[in-house]
């Protein structure tokens, strides 16, 4: 596989080798999806070693706008546990911090690639709602000054609106802060003893009354544009999004690295040996935050539910096609969602579509009794 590789949407169309195109299930097994099952017996029989890998909300887990509250579906979580001691790693993709994941999803060794792809997250084996967080290299060097410029946003935010003392006191990722216009839940992500602040900051700040949030999105802009330093404006943004035609309306407000590492980058590092060398750079081909995680697999099952997971749905496909690998990738459909565009590049690179996430927890629960009836027979 090429150093960097990235499927482009315009250039590449992921084949679907062998399954039945987009099988829908609810709580009856249709026949193509029994055909399709058929397919990912072969997959688990002839991988030597075989990864899964899954995105978290709206596919194992129910959305939930406070992440605090937010919490995995029991019975993927059985699928998953079940997987997980027959020896086949659990991977799971996010957005959120990798041990906000890991306290929510408790499985003992999983994976977690939090924050984006920034950060690579290792729940303990005894007790899953702890682990180790290894953050993107390239971050390591200027710790200081990203602690230093998020540490200032959010001491200026917390002041302007109260509750500053909440949060300063607090080492929680997520923390409720009250304040005189309504809950700001304030999220630092991929906490370590380098990065105190984490290396992304989130201010959801749906509970606020809505008609400060232009002024307070102006003010933390302000605030992160007169600290930031040059050097740390190359590698950092600040993005708002407010949606007034959503029900409820939301606005968050994020500071994070500029860019995502994104799921199909970390997938084709999780695929990757520790010792594979590039040949034109003589360098490891695999990122330095993801040694010590399992790696080199021969076969790949990945889960996901939105666009944001296309690219990473056609990397399944790229494993197979150009590395020879056993892959396939599955969407969680949602069928309230359709015309909306959100979900209608995931739908189209995926081998096949479960519905909702209780489809994901019985398709997981179906791969769990695959693995321990052909894994490695």
């Amino acid at each position: 596989m090429s150093e960097g590789l990235t499927p482009s949407d315009k250039k590449f169309v992921a084949p679907r080798t062998g399954f039945k195109e987009q099988s829908f299930i609810n709580d009856e097994k249709s026949e193509v999806y029994e055909q399709n099952l058929e397919q990912f017996k072969r997959l688990i029989e002839s991988a030597k070693d075989l990864v899964l890998a899954t995105d978290f909300d709206g596919t194992v887990s129910g959305f939930d706008p406070n992440p605090k509250t937010a919490g995995i579906d029991r019975k993927a979580q059985e699928a998953l546990l079940k997987i997980h001691a027959l020896g086949v790693p659990v991977v799971i993709m996010t957005g959120r911090a990798g041990a906000e994941v890991a306290r929510l999803a408790q499985i003992p060794g999983a994976v977690i690639i939090g924050t984006a792809g920034w950060e690579v997250y290792k729940a303990d084996e005894n007790d899953p709602t702890k682990g180790e967080s290894r953050v993107d290299e390239r971050l390591i060097p200027y710790h200081q000054e990203i602690t230093t410029i998020l540490k200032t946003v959010r001491t200026k935010f917390f002041e302007r609106v109260g509750g500053a003392d909440t949060v300063d006191h607090s080492m929680e990722m997520t923390t409720e802060v009250p304040t005189s216009l309504g809950t700001v839940i304030f999220e630092k992500k991929a906490l370590t003893s380098e990065f105190p602040e984490g290396i992304t900051q989130e201010y959801n700040l749906n509970g606020v009354d809505s008609k400060k949030w232009d002024e307070l999105v102006a003010a933390l802009e302000s605030d992160f544009n007169e600290h930031v330093s040059p050097g740390i404006k190359e590698l950092f943004k600040l993005k708002a999004s407010i949606d007034r035609a959503h029900q409820p309306p939301t606005c968050r407000v994020s500071i994070s690295p500029l860019g995502e590492e994104g799921k199909h980058k970390s997938l084709i590092q999780l695929l990757r040996k520790d010792d594979e060398i590039n040949q034109h750079t003589g360098r490891p081909r695999r990122k330095e935050y993801f040694k010590g995680v399992p790696g080199g697999f021969d076969g790949v099952i990945y889960i996901g539910d939105s666009n944001a997971d296309a690219k990473a749905l056609r990397a399944t496909h790229l494993t197979r096609e150009i590395a020879g690998r056993q892959s396939a990738g599955v969407v969680t459909f949602r069928p309230e969602d359709v015309g909306k565009n959100v979900q209608d590049r995931a739908v189209r690179n995926a081998d096949v579509s479960v519905t909702r996430v209780e489809g994901t927890a019985q398709f997981l629960t179906d791969i769990a009794n695959l693995i321990e009836q052909y894994y490695r027979k």
